[in-house]
């Protein structure tokens, strides 16, 4: 789902740990996404 990755609203916080997950790709994002939306997750590790 590309399209939670071009989301960048503050007001969601899974919004904000999208992008920054692709980014750093770190461990503990990677926590907050799986309890957040887990299809982020998938995405960011393609």
């Amino acid at each position: 789902m590309p399209t939670i990755i071009l989301i960048g609203d503050s007001d969601t916080g899974h919004d904000n740990h999208g992008p920054t997950k692709v980014i750093t790709g770190s461990s503990t994002v990677n926590l907050l996404l799986e309890q957040k939306l887990p299809l982020v997750d998938n995405v960011g590790m393609k």
